[in-house]
């Protein structure tokens, strides 16, 4: 049994002059000066002594009561400054741990044979149960690394993150009895990064699933084309065409809106190469444009469903201008910049005074990067952009002047304690629904890397919303840490160390889509013209994946703008193909959203109608579904990778006819326990009720002499 350096909850040791004098199996106890043990007793006896055997006129009864009264305090006394300790071990034993991580993204459904992927699951099973036997533990996870039952899944999964399942075991495990992962899978990945350059550093053992011969087959690789335009504008499309097994085939590709051709051409495939075919269209109503690139089939082709792909195109008006105003350079404004520039529809301005001037916009949001400052910099900028009727987002750093800022804005004061800087990470509040973060990117935002914030009272001064609450270690709080206003006008972010949140998630899962999302949305949320009517219904978010309920959110008011409930209203969803649809609901309170499921891809415009405070009330716009083709792009098996990863992290790879051998081999192999020690010190000097029998002895002697008359 392989033993690990034992772990100590304490600095204190026992020195050389430290005698032991009792040891037990899970305790020892000692002195931190042994000598001043002995000369407790000597002191006991030299005080009682002196100080009663002279009392002749006592009878020797009531003489030695006092002077054992007097020894017990003086030796309890001079004992504790010889420094007593109580140590004590612990010991636990902890078993050698394999994972399970199962592919059950919709690739390894589509292009596997049935029969054969139940006989991999039942041998996986054999596997578990085999390694269990030995006093193996084993768990059985997802892509999430969250605990599953080794079997067909429910739902298959739209996305084959390989890396994550590797980055989130690698977090799970680390500092234990962790012996390797066992990966089933297809060897497809379509997110994240490539396994190969994902940290991890116990064996791997690949399962290869899937078929890996070249089907014939002609696809749409990749599709270009700005996510915005401009009303009236021309803009191009760009379809990457793949194509292997084949000979020389001439097909047609095609551009369509709602079924109609407004472009084709025909191009002669060329074999396991890229050819790009572009076409030219124009966005000429405002909305959301949904067309779609077409390839014909070829003969002998077996997946037919990557030959078409799918563009939606917003068309507006014009962009969102959003001002970040700083006194400095600092990289959270760098990892701000990054995720609003990835939306078309947002244009970012910067003003650094003598770096970068402010200049004479009409901004639909201004970032107050921690200003007012601390040196008063950027204070004639703060001035010029205070009198502006822009929303405001304030951004709390270890440069912001907190008096001034919170004379500045009108939502949230900080009354600091201390110059000392708390670290606080983030949880979210599941009560907020102005929008929402994906149920699949929630997870991440337990794992944020704690910010530097100060520390002081938070109150908020008006009426607000809570987006994000601080998380001090693992204790979630009631403090916000992103909060913003019930009128949109003003938003308060409470640390430093934005650009830390980017990078590790980037670092992680390949793309920070969980941080540059909250940004977008919150400027979105920011930015919007508040909407004062009494009766909305709207979805919360633009747009939502085929297979995922779209859910509805709902907000009646009566005259005085009181919330109202158990009120009955109505959604009409028009597809693209005039289809229409009625659901019925009811508004209660608590209510979560309204949910709707089983839309088809596509572009719906949705009409809520309802009777509030005797009159008939109407909301429209529109939403998006969005078909989620990467699992369907590629159905040929990857094993080299499977390969290659095996051989990198000093495992195997095996073929899914293999499992029973795999068996065989970690059957075979000793996995030794792991033992771990922790010890703790207690001082005696703390025990409160040594306090209490010095007190209570004391008391004892002092009644007895005064009972004779001594006091």
């Amino acid at each position: 049994m392989a033993a690990l350096p034992t772990h100590t909850h304490t600095d204190l040791r026992p020195g050389p002059q430290a005698r032991f004098l009792l040891t037990m199996e899970n305790a020892a106890f000692y002195f931190q000066h042994p000598w001043l043990a002995a000369l407790a007793i000597a002191a006991g006896l030299l005080y009682a002594g002196l100080l009663y055997l002279p009392k002749q006129e006592w009878s020797n009864t009531y003489k030695y009561s006092l002077a054992a009264i007097r020894f017990t305090v003086i030796f309890i006394l001079v004992l504790l400054l010889a420094g007593p300790i109580s140590r004590f071990f612990d010991r636990t034993v902890e078993k050698p741990e394999f994972i399970i991580a199962l592919d059950q993204s919709y690739s390894v459904k589509a292009f596997n044979d049935s029969t054969s992927l139940d006989k991999s699951i039942e041998q996986l099973n054999t596997l578990k149960n085999e390694l269990e036997k030995k006093g193996i533990q084993v768990k059985v996870v997802d892509w999430n690394a969250e605990d599953i039952p080794l079997a067909r899944p429910a739902q298959w999964s739209k996305q084959s993150p390989i890396s994550q399942v590797m980055a989130n075991v690698k977090d799970q495990e680390e500092n234990k009895n962790f012996r390797g992962l066992i990966l089933a899978t297809d060897g497809i990945y379509n997110k994240g990064i490539n396994p190969l350059y994902q940290a991890f550093t116990a064996p791997v053992y690949t399962i290869g699933l899937g078929d890996t011969t070249v089907q014939r087959d002609v696809k749409i690789k990749n599709i270009l084309y700005n996510k915005i335009s401009y009303k009236g504008n021309d803009f191009p499309i760009h379809a990457d065409i793949a194509a292997q097994g084949t000979n020389g085939e001439v097909v047609t590709v095609s551009l369509k809106n709602k079924g109609v051709v407004l472009s084709s051409q025909k191009i002669t495939l060329r074999d396991k190469s890229l050819q790009r075919v572009s076409f030219q269209t124009a966005a000429k109503e405002k909305g959301l444009l949904h067309l779609t690139v077409e390839v014909s089939t070829i003969s002998g082709e077996k997946n037919t469903a990557n030959n078409k792909a799918h563009a939606y195109i917003e068309v507006i008006d014009n962009k969102q201008k959003v001002l970040i105003c700083a006194a400095a350079p600092h990289p959270d404004i760098k990892a701000l910049r990054s995720a609003l520039d990835k939306k078309e529809n947002i244009q970012t301005f910067l003003c650094i005074p003598g770096i970068q001037p402010l200049v004479k916009e009409s901004f639909d949001l201004i970032i107050f990067h921690q200003l007012p400052h601390m040196n008063n910099l950027a204070q004639n900028e703060l001035n010029e952009l205070m009198k502006t009727p822009s929303p405001k987002l304030f951004i709390v750093g270890n440069m912001t002047n907190l008096p001034l800022f919170n004379q500045a804005n009108t939502l949230l004061t900080i009354a600091q304690r201390s110059s000392q800087k708390d670290l606080a990470a983030a949880t979210v509040n599941s009560n907020f629904t102005k929008f929402s973060l994906p149920e699949d990117q929630k997870h991440r935002w337990n794992d944020t890397p704690p910010l530097q914030l100060p520390i002081g009272d938070y109150k908020l001064k008006s009426e607000a919303d809570v987006i994000l609450y601080q998380k001090i270690g693992k204790v979630s709080t009631n403090t916000p840490l992103l909060v913003a206003s019930s009128d949109r006008k003003t938003a308060v972010f409470c640390g430093e160390g934005l650009w830390w949140w980017r990078m590790n998630e980037a670092s992680k899962f390949g793309e920070a889509e969980a941080f540059d999302k909250l940004v977008h949305d919150l400027v979105q949320f920011m930015s919007s013209k508040e909407d004062k009517r009494k009766f909305k219904v709207y979805p919360v978010n633009n747009e939502f994946i085929a297979g995922d309920a779209v859910v509805f959110q709902a907000e009646f008011y009566n005259d005085i703008y009181e919330p109202v409930y158990d009120v009955p209203f109505k959604i009409k969803l028009t597809s693209e193909d005039k289809e229409h649809l009625d659901y019925s609901f009811v508004h209660t309170k608590g209510n979560q959203g309204y949910s709707i499921a089983g839309l088809k891809p596509g572009v719906y415009q949705f009409t809520a109608t309802g009777e509030l405070n005797g009159k008939k009330e109407l909301y429209s716009g529109e939403f998006l579904v969005i078909e989620e083709l990467s699992e369907l792009m590629e159905s040929t098996a990857n094993h080299q990778l499977l390969r290659e990863l095996s051989a990198q992290t000093k495992g195997k790879f095996y073929k899914s006819s293999q499992i029973n051998q795999l068996t065989g081999d970690l059957s075979a192999q000793n996995f030794p326990d792991v033992l771990h020690a922790s010890e703790s010190l207690f001082h005696w000097i703390q025990l409160t009720f040594i306090l209490w029998i010095l007190i209570i002895l004391a008391s004892i002697e002092w009644a007895l002499r005064k009972y004779k008359g001594i006091y």
